[in-house]
Formats: C-alpha cells, sequence, structure tokens
C-alpha cells in the first residue's frame, strides 16, 4: 500500500467515526479504535452500489479479456460516480478518489482495446 492510499484509508476510517485522531505536537499523530457504539452509518446510495457494481464488473471482465464489455461497465461505473458527486454537494475526496480510479482503469482497458483491433 502506498503513502497515500494509507492516508486516505485513515481519513475514511476517521470520517465514518471508526478510529479517532489526537494529533501531537512535533511526532505523528496517535489513532485509537473508537467504541463501536459511536460508528457511523455507512451512507451509501443506491447509485454509488451500483457504480461499485459496475466498476468491479469491469475489472472482472477485463481480466476475462471482454475488453469492449469492460470498457462499457468502466464508462457506466463513471457516470454514477459523477452523478453521486453532483448530488451531494461538495462531495467527499474518497468518491472523487473513486471517480479518478475508474477513470484511469477506463484508460488502461481503452489502450488495451485499441492495441488489441490494431493486431
Amino acid at each position: 500500500m502506498s503513502v497515500r492510499q494509507a492516508q486516505y484509508a485513515l481519513k475514511d476510517l476517521t470520517d465514518k467515526n471508526l478510529i479517532t485522531k489526537k494529533k501531537r505536537q512535533g511526532t505523528t499523530d496517535h489513532y485509537q479504535i473508537t467504541d463501536r457504539s459511536q460508528w457511523k452509518e455507512l451512507d451509501y446510495t443506491v447509485q454509488l452500489d451500483s457504480a461499485l457494481e459496475y466498476f468491479n464488473r469491469a475489472i472482472t471482465r477485463r481480466e476475462k479479456k471482454d475488453i469492449s464489455g469492460a470498457v462499457e461497465d468502466f464508462r457506466e461505473s463513471i457516470k454514477l460516480y459523477e452523478q453521486e458527486l453532483k448530488q451531494k454537494e461538495g462531495g467527499s475526496t474518497r468518491k472523487e478518489k473513486d471517480l479518478q480510479d475508474a477513470r484511469n482503469e477506463l484508460e488502461k482497458t481503452q489502450k488495451k482495446l485499441l492495441a488489441s483491433e490494431l493486431i
């Protein structure tokens, strides 16, 4: 896991109140698991669940060499993520990162599709 991914994970866990963060002057922050009764419920909409489903299906299709199907699923995933971000003003950095990940995977898949058509 990269440092940036770890930072995203810590922020996500803190946002959900699964862990608490104590700032310490001149040293690293201290994280502690929050009591389960204080955990926040996940706020996934049907749209976001669908976006995640399309993203996972796209990955599976790409692994099975169904590149054009994967491209379609990545596009649908991106569309749903974008709709989700528009509905929630300000959006979350996590959702924005998921959207960027979907775009990056789409680009990779489109390059594979283009390369296979040129062969």
